[in-house]
């Protein structure tokens, strides 16, 4: 990685996590060296991106992120102006709804609605999971640009061997043919999740992704699986104007 990519790293790991961080626990996360880290934080912290922690020596997201969270919600194309069709899709299937983006690290959930029926799942907004488990990171993975693809892998939090990385590149291959990603427990266990891409002037901008209890939801899959592609096919159609 590069000194932007480092920059950019650290900042991602210190937004992810609920607790403080210390720069040892950066560099052990990130494989960043001990002294790269402080260097970096040092400019992130110029422009308030982090800041200290009350705890001695550690450091949490800085003053910059008061200023982001509304007009994201106000003006992004995933959570403004996908939230119709999102409701829509909530209504028409009775299950818990979210649209996921990601970035080279993990996928992070912008916008969520639950269903009425109670789910305990892991997707709340502005939370983030892994890119490597779970329908919606690996729908991402499956449409998103060959550049995107390879940079995350490269990534040290996604470091496969061999094998796995073989076997994760056929899964990927395979969701990109069918068109969707499906998930039984991977990221909250006994939760079903379907995923379908959305896109942007030819670009991928989110994933749409249905979430249910999997004793509810398997039994109905190539019902949800058929609704959920359908609407994230009208979402892309209308972000272009089609």
């Amino acid at each position: 990685m590069n000194s932007l990519h480092r920059a950019l790293a650290i900042l991602n790991f210190i937004g992810s996590r609920e607790m403080p961080v210390s720069p040892r626990q950066i560099a052990a996360a990130l494989h960043i060296p001990l002294s790269t880290v402080y260097r970096l934080l040092n400019i992130l912290k110029l422009w308030e991106l982090v800041s200290h922690a009350k705890t001695y020596g550690t450091y949490t997201v800085g003053a910059q992120s008061l200023k982001t969270a509304n007009p994201y919600r106000r003006h992004s194309l995933p959570a403004a102006r996908l939230r119709p069709l999102t409701e829509a899709l909530a209504k028409e299937c009775g299950e818990t709804v979210a649209v996921v983006v990601c970035n080279l690290y993990e996928t992070i959930c912008v916008d969520i609605i639950e269903a009425e029926r109670t789910l305990r799942c892991s997707f709340e907004a502005g939370k983030s999971n892994t890119l490597l488990r779970g329908a919606s990171g690996k729908t991402f993975l499956a449409f998103c640009s060959p550049q995107h693809r390879d940079l995350a892998l490269q990534m040290p939090a996604h470091r496969l061997d061999d094998t796995g990385r073989e076997c994760l590149l056929r899964e990927l291959a395979h969701i990109r043919r069918q068109g969707f990603g499906t998930s039984t427990g991977e990221i909250d266990e006994g939760v079903f999740g379907v995923s379908a891409p959305v896109f942007y002037r030819q670009e991928l901008l989110a994933v749409l992704t249905v979430m249910a209890p999997a004793f509810r939801a398997l039994p109905q899959q190539a019902v949800l699986t058929a609704q959920v592609c359908a609407a994230a096919q009208k979402m892309s159609a209308w972000l272009n104007d089609e």
